[in-house]
């Protein structure tokens, strides 16, 4: 295939799945909380292809596309926004999973990055830390019972210097978070049990004054760090119920102070996210809640006690700037995404459709541009929308 750029061409061989090129045009550059949207199979639904990813953009007001075509990948199933404006996506090709670093304003990998990706088990969950390296959550599907966090450097993708090459064995994780001290900490499913471990970001031994192995709870599905290092867990209680919970993010990782040991009862938690004020957002089997992040974890005043009902699993969120809500919901053979009052009655932001928009597939993964970003306009032009690519050779025609 041939990628025409001013009067060079570079061909590519590739196996099975193919590297595709389309024109994306955007009349308009990026600005902070503009949203960026991953879809793909494998979330609730039924379907199990992974083979119809797409990594989309979309304004943070108004939820009209920026790159209209967006680039195409297998499933994606974790986004991380990067401090040097650069996008970690975390994809799952159903044997296994690829880490990828792209530009935020092409989608192109970014120089020196791996262009077919890095490869790991089935990638969960991804984050960042200070020095921007990246924290990958994976929940293997080569050996069920295991999982893996590694820290990578976030262009080359290889392990950051002093951390282990392996990464660390902990059990099929289901979330990392970042502290404020850049301690990882790390949700894991067991099936029938769960655990929340706090680690070092060098060594991933279990941090200063936490217990080794964690604290044993529920199957843990969701974990989020506020602005006290507090950690939020969202938990599968396996009765058809699931809970919430808040944790110290230090010592013995006991309930937070005022509330409620096993936390508040809630529907299946899928995903959780923490706005600027430490309030939860939830995101259940059916709904979106927003949770007060003290006292006894009960509803935010205004917002209604058993949230707003989407009837749908919310399997993805992402709070803006000024704590309004993007939701990511998996609605069996498509998805939806929306943009919600982050207060009140979670109804939905203005100027933005009632309903959200809809996607061919579920809305596995959503990430928000920064308000300390600065971002280029995107150009028009050629885009590259890559699927899982195996590069068999490079050769430039100029001067051949």
């Amino acid at each position: 295939m041939i990628y025409q750029a001013r009067q060079s061409c570079l061909w590519f061989l590739v196996s099975c799945t193919v590297l595709v090129l389309a024109t994306a045009e955007t009349a308009q550059g990026w600005a902070a909380d503009d949203i960026i949207v991953g879809i793909g199979d494998g979330g609730t639904s039924s379907i199990t292809e992974d083979t119809n990813g797409q990594l989309l953009a979309r304004l943070g007001t108004s939820l009209d596309a920026l790159l209209d075509s967006g680039s195409a990948f297998e499933s994606i199933t974790a986004l991380t926004y990067l401090d040097n404006n650069t996008i970690a996506v975390g994809v799952n090709e159903g044997a296994g999973g690829l880490l990828y670093v792209v530009d935020s304003t092409t989608f192109l990998p970014v120089s020196g990055s791996p262009m077919n990706g890095a490869s790991f088990g089935t990638i969960s969950s991804l984050a960042s830390l200070s020095n921007n390296n990246i924290v990958v959550g994976v929940k293997s599907n080569v050996h069920p019972t295991q999982g893996e966090v590694f820290v990578l450097d976030p262009v080359t993708l290889a392990p950051a210097a002093g951390t282990p090459t392996s990464g660390v064995t902990l059990g099929p994780v289901t979330g990392v978070a970042v502290q404020s001290n850049d301690n990882i900490v790390v949700g894991v499913d067991h099936g029938s049990t769960g655990a929340v471990l706090v680690r070092d970001p060098i060594t991933l031994a279990p941090a200063d004054g936490t217990p080794g192995g964690g604290i044993g709870l529920s199957p843990v599905k969701a974990v989020g760090v506020n602005s006290l290092d507090q950690i939020a867990v969202g938990v599968d209680n396996l009765n058809g119920t699931g809970a919430l919970l808040l944790r110290d993010g230090d010592g013995s990782l006991d309930p937070v102070s005022g509330t409620p040991g096993g936390g508040t009862t809630l529907s299946v938690i899928y995903s959780l996210a923490i706005q600027h004020d430490d309030d939860i957002a939830v995101g259940t089997q059916d709904s979106l809640l927003l949770r007060e992040g003290s006292g006894n974890l009960g509803p935010v005043a205004g917002t209604p006690g058993g949230g707003t009902l989407f009837g749908h699993p919310v399997v993805s969120l992402a709070v803006q700037s000024d704590d309004d809500i993007a939701v990511g919901l998996d609605v069996g053979t498509h998805g939806q995404m929306m943009l919600r009052q982050g207060s009140g009655g979670l109804g939905p932001v203005a100027g933005t459709p009632g309903g959200g928009i809809v996607f061919s597939h579920p809305v596995l993964a959503l990430a928000i541009i920064p308000q300390n970003s600065v971002i280029p306009e995107p150009a028009t032009g050629a885009m590259l929308i890559l699927g899982s690519v195996m590069l068999a050779s490079y050769r430039s025609r100029r001067g051949s």
